[in-house]
């Protein structure tokens, strides 16, 4: 004999577990625990791991309850328990595999005559503990809560669930004594080739004294019918039993599915305080169930009234008043069959997120929750159609959601990550009935969702996509007017209830990320011309690529126009002169997009000599740019002056959209011009400083107030700038915020600016702020929900003057009318 097995064997007179029982046999999955059966090496003769009970306070999940969780180990091939249709099965209930025929087969001891092991002689501890109502004397048969076999004419143990199983044999007066009987019905059809599966089952009766009362027994083995067999019969599915106390007429009739309560999940019955018993109060007859045959009216496997549908779970008690609902989409009163399974099937099959169920019988849906926390004792009103399960209450509602439902109750904007490829989120927008924000056109659907809507958009040619008030989807061009909007972004897409779909008169704005960068294509250029001593006029036309131009004179006086026109790009311009006078202005007619910086630089002797120094670089001039957001367009005329004493005067009029940036001397302006012809004035004057500075330094004046989180339904800037630039840099965002008279600026996300005068519910982060600045990627703008935050050092010398004289400081919060 093997080392295990003589130690196992040894083991099995000394200890072994009283109290808790289950039934041996060969055919039992679990024999062998924890080695599996048909381990050649290892026999657990003293197993007593399948009589552990399933107890209220462990909450195991199906998976562990049923069939004691040892569906993984089962029995020997070709070992199964024998059914005798027509006949009687005999079998063992004992405190451990030790105690019975399938121990040790080298232990000759005589087997004990009751379930369990005497503690001190013959009749000191007749029986299981469980059904003791003495410790010296004979049981009182009110504590046999009975005893039942059940069958599932399936060999597949993986599909196995609990309500296939039907219930063929009661023994009423168990557990007690070690042998035990079943009486089998007739007709049994038979097995199929891989045999049934059944299970045994017993339900504690507690509460006298002998131990805890909420525990059961499930126990699954592999099983075969002998005997006569019917091939013609069925046995049908089962329903679940009732209680039904000297009113048999009120009882299940037909087949009947074991009982199983007290557990996490996979239960048929509530958690009752009074066990419930396989004797005739539930409807089970002591013996063989000759009503197998019978079609159920109320089959289990096919309908459980508490069964929630894949991936749904409960969440709880809550409040609910008419005048603020706690699920507001959809309702209906079924006062005769309103059941939790039936309520939230029907919110799952309507596409909503949460189910909730009240009164008894009501039935309410919604996408979003929007209530309080009750005492689960508050929903206790019966449900109309399953009279085990609670309905909510008065004003009172039991709440079910879905795994997709969002954690905080309440719809969420959906993750930039999963946008189609190319887009991005602009943030919550404001629209006005009279004057769209997006002006394209629009859509309405049930099955509005936002990547539905790009898609809509992206189809149509348009660089904005919005959605609306859950069902609407609008689409815009680059001229669109976005005005962010600091709220009222809340209502949950029609056809993704997780996710927000704008609002009342609010847009979610997603925008084609190439409508910040490639729509405005860039090229450089720089404007030479020809001078001379007369005051003819000269016209210059550029019509390839000029790399070096240089010019001299002693005297130039331009008294006509100079007119250039531009078809190619040009790299860079030299002009030498002793003396330079403009009278009248220089035209620039611009045919293609233009990038170009003027940076000029200028020396004068005694003897009258000057020379200047023109080189190109970086200003967009477009006929397709992002529109101008939330507020009035920059000046049409910057200045950026420098130490010297000539000046050049640009007039351009145009007929393009032109967001630029013009760098002088270290100094940089911004101008747009509106879409109709206008004139944009620049004037700057001359200096011999160097070329213009990098911007990883902060702004004259400003300084860093660290990185934050934001998202676009949580400003921490409570401004109404939003600007979004392709070059963006932190001059260009303080620029900005300058004029607008705020003191805070912010950069997010590499291009975009936002303004503030107040730090709304700042949460400051060490990290995530990781984003290049498009316009200097030497910096760091923010990043995803991440804005850089900036702050005028003169505004804050300021406030703390006038802390000072005040007492405390006072800081004026603008706030923007809803509208």
């Amino acid at each position: 004999m093997l080392r295990s097995t003589i130690l196992l064997a040894a083991t099995i007179c000394v200890s072994t577990a009283n109290a808790h029982v289950a039934l041996w046999d060969k055919g039992m999955f679990g024999l062998n625990y924890p080695y599996k059966s048909d381990d050649p090496t290892n026999n657990n003769y003293n197993n007593n791991e399948p009589v552990i009970p399933l107890k209220l306070v462990d909450g195991r999940t199906t998976a562990q309850w049923f069939g004691h969780g040892l569906l993984d180990y089962p029995p020997k091939s070709g070992d199964f328990m024998v059914l005798p249709s027509g006949g009687t099965y005999n079998g063992e209930v004992s405190c451990n595999r030790g105690q019975t025929t399938l121990g040790n087969p080298n232990d000759k001891t005589p087997k004990y005559q009751y379930a369990c092991k005497p503690d001190g002689g013959e009749f000191s501890g007749v029986g299981a503990l469980h059904v003791m109502n003495t410790y010296g004397s004979t049981p009182d048969p009110q504590w046999f809560g009975g005893s039942a076999l059940a069958i599932a004419y399936t060999s597949d143990v993986a599909n196995l669930k609990p309500n296939d199983m039907t219930v063929i044999s009661v023994n009423q007066n168990s557990v007690w004594e070690r042998q035990i009987s079943y009486q089998i019905p007739a007709g049994l059809p038979p097995c199929p080739a891989g045999g049934c599966l059944c299970s045994w089952n017993w339900i504690h009766q507690g509460g006298h004294g002998e131990g805890y009362p909420f525990e059961m027994y499930n126990v699954v083995y592999r099983c075969q019918v002998t005997g006569a067999t019917n091939s013609k019969n069925k046995v049908q599915q089962g329903a679940v039993p009732n209680k039904c106390d000297n009113n048999p007429s009120a009882c299940v009739k037909g087949p009947k599915v074991p009982m199983y309560l007290w557990q996490a999940d996979g239960n048929n019955l509530p958690n009752l305080d009074t066990p419930p018993n396989y004797r005739d109060n539930w409807g089970f007859a002591d013996g063989a169930q000759n009503d197998i045959f019978q079609v159920s009216t109320n089959p289990a496997s096919s309908f459980n009234p508490t069964a929630l549908p894949d991936g749904w779970s409960a969440v709880g008690c809550y409040n609910d008043n008419t005048n603020a609902r706690a699920l507001s989409g959809y309702t209906v009163v079924d006062a005769a069959n309103n059941t939790i399974a039936g309520c939230t099937a029907t919110c799952a099959s309507k596409g909503f997120l949460f189910a909730g169920v009240e009164y008894g019988q009501e039935c309410w849906c919604g996408n979003s929750l929007s209530s309080t926390v009750a005492p689960e004792t508050d929903c206790n009103m019966v449900c109309a159609g399953d009279i085990w399960s609670t309905c909510g209450g008065s004003s009172r509602i039991n709440i079910y959601k879905s795994a997709k439902a969002p954690a905080s109750g309440k719809p969420t904007p959906v993750d930039p990550s999963t946008l189609p490829s190319g887009w991005s989120e602009v943030g919550c927008m404001v629209d006005d009935q009279s004057n769209r924000a997006l002006n394209g056109g629009s859509s309405t659907s049930s099955t509005n969702t936002v990547n539905s809507c790009i898609a809509s958009c992206a189809a149509k040619g348009f660089v904005y996509a919005g959605v609306e008030y859950g069902q609407e989807c609008w689409c815009g061009s680059a001229s669109s007017k976005l005005v962010p909007a600091s709220s009222g972004c809340d209502v949950a897409c029609a056809g993704d209830g997780a996710h927000v779909c704008g609002g009342s008169n609010r847009l979610n704005v997603y925008a084609v990320k190439a409508a910040f960068t490639s729509s405005a294509v860039t090229k450089t250029a720089s404007v030479t011309s020809s001078t001379t001593k007369t005051s003819a006029a000269v016209t210059s036309s550029i019509t390839k690529p000029i790399t070096s131009a240089t010019t001299k004179a002693t005297t130039a006086s331009i008294t006509k126009p100079i007119t250039s026109s531009i078809t190619k790009p040009i790299t860079s311009v030299t002009t030498k002169a002793t003396t330079t006078s403009t009278t009248k202005p220089i035209t620039s007619v611009v045919t293609k997009p233009t990038t170009s910086t003027t940076t000029v630089k200028t020396t004068t002797s005694s003897s009258v000599k000057s020379s200047t120094t023109s080189s190109a670089k970086s200003s967009t001039i477009s006929s397709s740019a992002k529109p101008t957001l939330a507020s009035p367009s920059p000046s049409s005329s910057a200045k950026s002056t420098l130490s010297s004493s000539s000046k050049a005067t640009l007039n351009i009029p145009s007929s393009s959209t032109v967001p630029g940036r013009t760098s002088v001397a270290g100094r940089t302006t911004t101008s747009t011009t509106s879409a109709k012809p206008s004139t944009s004035s620049v004037t700057t004057s001359t200096s011999t400083s160097a070329a213009p500075a990098a911007t990883t330094s902060l702004p004259a004046g400003w300084m860093s107030k660290g990185c934050y989180v934001d998202s676009s339904s949580a400003r921490v800037l409570d401004g109404t700038v939003f600007d979004s630039k392709p070059n963006m840099t932190y001059t260009m965002c303080t620029d900005t915020c300058t004029r607008k008279g705020y003191s805070y600026a912010g950069v997010e996300f590499g291009t975009q600016c936002m303004c503030g005068n107040t730090l709304v519910k700042p949460v400051a982060v060490t990290s995530g702020c990781d984003k290049p600045c498009a316009g200097d990627s030497k910096a760091m703008c923010g990043g995803f929900n991440k804005i850089t935050i900036l702050q005028n050092t003169a505004n804050v010398k300021i406030r703390r003057e006038h802390a000072h004289r005040r007492g405390r400081p006072h800081v004026e919060v603008i706030r923007r009318r809803h509208e």
